[in-house]
């Protein structure tokens, strides 16, 4: 049996009696209010913890959910540095094959800045990788936004063809080179030279 000191008079007492036999102080009472601010304390503790954990797996499954979308890229070509002949930059064509992922074109802020560089001026693949890049995205980051943006690259080619064909005259032949010089494939090249408006 474990003793305790009566809180008013200082005497010793069972913890189990419900008043001080010395002083007729109520034992039980102050035991129940130490309990109850117990209780309290770690009810209080326990919904913190529980709180943190959730929040902590909530992050853990947006990380596997990336990390799993990536491990998929794998089989994605790199893309190719620029390669300048003179004052010209070209650019190896850029084929990925990767997973579409719901919803990302909202919520990733590289497509979400990709395409308001495309509502002010068409580009390529490569040159709008080159443009993220310079703005502080990582290449990982790119690929991931850029894939799952949604873009129809062949309506980009199409753009900058009639974008090129409005500044100068241009041979079909010529504006193949030009459109294939500033990185779109030879397959977007052509889609763009014969849907640019201009009847060769």
């Amino acid at each position: 049996m474990a003793l305790i000191s009566c809180p008013k008079c200082g005497n010793t007492v069972s913890e189990y009696a419900d008043i001080c036999p010395y002083c007729g102080h109520p034992i039980g009472e102050e035991k129940k209010g130490k309990g109850l601010r117990k209780m309290v304390v770690l009810s209080m503790m326990a919904a913190i913890i529980i709180v943190a954990a959730v929040i902590f797996f909530l992050g853990l499954s947006a990380n596997s959910a990336k990390k799993a979308w990536l491990e998929a890229t794998r089989t994605a070509t790199a893309t190719e540095p620029a390669v300048f002949h003179g004052a010209q930059p070209t650019y190896a064509p850029i084929q990925i094959a990767v997973p579409t992922m719901p919803n990302l074109r909202a919520s990733s802020p590289v497509a979400r800045r990709a395409l308001e560089l495309l509502e002010q001026e068409p580009h390529s693949y490569a040159v709008l990788t080159r443009m993220l890049r310079s703005e502080g995205f990582s290449s990982v980051d790119i690929l991931y936004g850029l894939t799952q943006s949604g873009i129809d690259w062949m309506e980009q080619a199409a753009r900058k063809a009639r974008q090129y064909v409005a500044q100068g005259d241009y041979t079909r032949e010529a504006l193949l080179e030009q459109l294939i010089a500033v990185g779109f494939s030879e397959e977007q090249a052509a889609y763009g030279a014969d849907h640019c408006g201009q009847s060769w």
